[in-house]
């Protein structure tokens, strides 16, 4: 993943651990370490493009969808890939408010 928002944000939490006297950093560059820590944070959170209001919106939109079955009918899971279950476990892991 290639994240120059999620870098900067990991390089400076860096920088002010350090300037804080929290951690040391003998590295003479940052750039492999954000690398890899941004990397494995790519792995359990959403894109930083997706902003908490956008993620909470995305959550009530699919749980209006999956207890509306004049929406989510039976054509649902084919066309999307999910069933209205497999939906409700993805809009528990969106953002509540």
């Amino acid at each position: 993943m290639d994240d120059p928002v999620l870098r900067n944000a990991l390089r400076e939490a860096l920088l002010q651990l350090e300037t804080d006297g929290h951690i040391v950093i003998v590295s003479t560059t940052l750039g492999s370490m954000v690398h890899a820590v941004a990397n494995k944070i790519a792995d359990v959170v959403p894109h930083t493009e997706l902003s908490f209001r956008e993620l909470y919106a995305t959550r009530q939109l699919i749980n209006q969808a999956i207890h509306d079955n004049r929406f989510f009918d039976r054509e649902m899971p084919t066309l999307t890939g999910l069933t209205a279950e497999e939906f409700r476990i993805v809009a528990d892991k969106l953002l509540r408010e």
